[in-house]
C-alpha cells in the first residue's frame, strides 16, 4: 500500500480548558496503525485512547468506554468494520466513525455512510482530507460537540 499526500500540516492550538477527545484506531495493519498514531499525535485536541486490530476487541472496548471518534478500517483480523460501525451507531450514537480504507469505491462509500459513518476516506489518497476531518472533530473549525 502506498500512502500519498502526507505533507506536514501545522497542528492547530487547542482552545483553553478544552478536554482532548478520545480516539480509537481500529485497523488490522501494524504499519497503518503506526501511521495513524503519528497523524493523531499531531492533532491538538485528540487523545489516542486505544488501538485494535480485531473487531471483537474494539467492540468490547467501545462498550466499556465509548470514544468520541473511531478511525475505522473495513477489513479487520476477525471480521470487518461494518460490525464495529453497527455497534457504534446502535449503542454510542454520539461517537463519530471515520472510515479509512483501500476499498474506497463508490459502493463501499455509500454502504458505510448510509450505515452511519460520519466520513469515508481512501487511505491511499485522502490522508490530508482525513486529517482535516479529525481536526474538525477535535473541535477546530466546527461545532462538533460530545457529551461524554
Amino acid at each position: 500500500m502506498q500512502v500519498t499526500n502526507t505533507e506536514s500540516l501545522p497542528a492547530p492550538m487547542p482552545a483553553r480548558n478544552a478536554h482532548p477527545k478520545r480516539l480509537f484506531i481500529v485497523e488490522d495493519s501494524d504499519v497503518v496503525r503506526a501511521l495513524w498514531r503519528t497523524v493523531v499525535a499531531r492533532i491538538a485536541g485528540l487523545s489516542l485512547s486505544g488501538e485494535f486490530n480485531r473487531a471483537s476487541t474494539a467492540i468490547a472496548a467501545i462498550r466499556r468506554k465509548p470514544p468520541h471518534v473511531v478511525l475505522l478500517d473495513i477489513n479487520l483480523n476477525d471480521g470487518n468494520g461494518m460490525e464495529v460501525l453497527r455497534v457504534v451507531t446502535a449503542e454510542c450514537p454520539m461517537t463519530k466513525v471515520v472510515v479509512v480504507s483501500n476499498c474506497a469505491d463508490a459502493t463501499h462509500r455509500k454502504y458505510f455512510t448510509e450505515a452511519g459513518a460520519h466520513a469515508f476516506y481512501d487511505k491511499s489518497h485522502e490522508l490530508a482530507a482525513m486529517r482535516g476531518m479529525l481536526e474538525r472533530l477535535a473541535g477546530f473549525g466546527s461545532s462538533a460537540s460530545f457529551s461524554y
